[in-house]
């Protein structure tokens, strides 16, 4: 796309995308274009430069490439071979091949996954699941003896007639509540098509007795990722693993830090609290709930529930912005027995919150060093950008395991509100000392950043998620009004991260 070079350039680039929508062919036809650029970096490179000037596939080039590409493709098979599920790809690929350029491993590794993606999607529409056997077998084997009644197991209990035609006939109760028992039908012609009988509470002693009541076991109630989690948002076999085999049955895990805001209200319309998946992943799972303080609940047409703007943000953070790493994974599934929309998000290991007020604090530190190597400026641009308005000190954490920033409780972005600055860029501000946090500078490698980032790249992939027009034209504004602000030399916090404010109020 063009340079912005003024205001008048942006107001007719933001008026574009008041009525931009994706083609799903264009973004797969670039995709391929992609892929094969990258293919062909990876067979030839370049042999009319000196070594020293080389970068990417032309620095693995030799004069005689072909059996350099040999011994490179003989590399990454067995480094593929040998990756841990459990590490990132390029950063295993890194760690394999140090002699390689690192921005090509990260681009092989990010078109690998786009290639098993698009791989995946192609063989689910020809009725194939090849995720399928990597998702552990789930008991679902209901309790011996046990009857199915109203969606539940229950061991029926029994009832004997004392009185009547079918006195001495004993039955197996069934439920009880307050006006009624219910019993399997009498045995009788007239009763074949009766699938349940009601007793009244009110004859029991007089024309009944119950011998023994039902009891209702704690029964397993298993998320299945095949069935239950959400097909638009669910991308990887990370989110899966992290919710197929947790029981919404069982008592949460106590003892886990974490979010346990809004519980109260989580708690009255599903499932809240930790739970560990049949993959060992350890997951905080909450409902999806309306809140008065979110205004697309003022906006029904444009409504994205709480559950899936927390996945939303996770995937557009890992596709977009390349800050996967400092969102834990998240995904949305439905309960396996209301359907109600809930969110997983993964427990990030030996995290907490940093304590600006203790200088000492471990957590400090770790902040500190992504505040001056421009990771929370980043950081701040894309809680702008998906509008990510209730970053407050609980709502992100930091982890001496992995020394990163992670962005927690995503559920209220899409939410657009101006001049707002993330309390961890407070926090970094306080713990250096530093007064007057808007005025404070812009990291010029964020500054470096923003302008690599592709609009139009943000929204095919928030139109992928399932995100309405209204609320893609909006997130795509402010990144260009971000991008404006940094190409024509604006150096301030205040100046970057409001740039969208300040346009449209017409401040310079």
């Amino acid at each position: 796309m063009s340079v912005i070079k003024n205001e008048e350039d942006l107001a007719s680039t933001l008026n574009y995308f008041d009525s931009f929508e994706l083609n799903p062919l264009e973004k797969l036809e670039l995709a391929i274009k992609d892929f094969k650029i990258i293919s062909k970096a990876l067979s030839l490179g370049s042999g009319n430069m000196a070594p020293s000037g080389l970068t990417g596939g032309a620095a693995l080039a030799v004069e005689d490439f072909g059996q350099k590409k040999k011994i490179l493709k003989n590399q990454l098979m067995a480094a593929m071979r040998d990756w841990p599920k459990t590490m990132a790809l390029n950063e295993f690929l890194k760690h394999r091949l140090p002699e390689v350029d690192e921005s090509f491993l990260d681009r092989f590794a990010h078109m690998v996954s786009e290639y098993k993606l698009r791989k995946t999607e192609l063989e689910k529409a020809e009725g194939k699941d090849p995720e399928s056997d990597l998702l552990q077998q789930l008991d679902h084997k209901p309790p011996k003896g046990s009857k199915l009644f109203r969606g539940r197991h229950i061991i029926p209990g029994e009832v004997e007639i004392t009185q009547g035609p079918f006195e001495g006939s004993k039955l197996r109760l069934l439920h009880e509540d307050k006006d009624h028992i219910y019993v399997e039908p009498f045995r009788a012609s007239d009763q074949s098509a009766v699938t349940v009988n009601k007793l009244n509470r009110k004859l029991e002693g007089s024309h009944y007795k119950v011998n023994k009541r039902h009891e209702a076991p704690d029964v397993p109630s298993f998320v299945d990722a095949s069935q239950h989690a959400h097909p638009q948002n669910t991308e990887t076999l990370a989110q899966k693993h992290l919710i197929h085999g947790i029981d919404v049955n069982s008592e949460p895990i106590e003892g886990k830090h974490g979010a346990t805001a809004h519980s109260k209200e989580a708690k009255d319309v599903g499932v809240a609290g930790w739970f560990n998946s049949a993959h060992g992943k350890t997951a905080y799972i909450k409902p999806s709930v309306d809140f008065e303080q979110d205004d697309l609940k003022k906006d029904p047409q444009n409504y994205i529930s709480t559950a899936r703007r927390g996945t939303i943000f996770h995937n557009l953070a890992r596709n977009v912005f390349g800050l996967g790493d400092h969102v834990p994974t998240t995904t949305t599934f439905n309960h396996p027995n209301t359907g109600h929309e809930h969110s997983a998000s993964e427990l990030v290991p030996n995290s907490g919150h940093v304590r600006s007020d203790d200088r000492d604090h471990e957590h400090n530190e770790i902040l500190k060093q992504a505040g001056d190597t421009g990771v929370l400026d980043k950081l701040a641009v894309m809680d702008s950008v998906l509008g990510m308005a209730d970053r407050d000190s609980f709502n992100y954490l930091v982890s001496p395991s992995n020394a990163k920033v992670h962005l927690i409780d995503n559920e209220f972005s899409l939410n657009h509100k101006d001049l707002h600055i993330p309390s961890y860029i407070h926090d970094y501000h306080k713990l250096k000392g530093h007064p007057n946090i808007g005025e404070q500078a812009f990291h010029p490698e964020a500054a470096k950043w923003v302008t690599s980032l592709d609009p139009f790249k943000l929204s095919g992939e928030m139109a992928k998620q399932g995100v309405p027009p209204k609320v893609i034209s909006e997130a795509v504004k402010r990144l260009l009004s971000i991008q404006s602000a940094t190409l024509s030399g604006k150096q301030k916090k205040n100046e970057v991260l409001f740039a969208h404010s300040r346009f449209l109020t017409g401040q310079k």
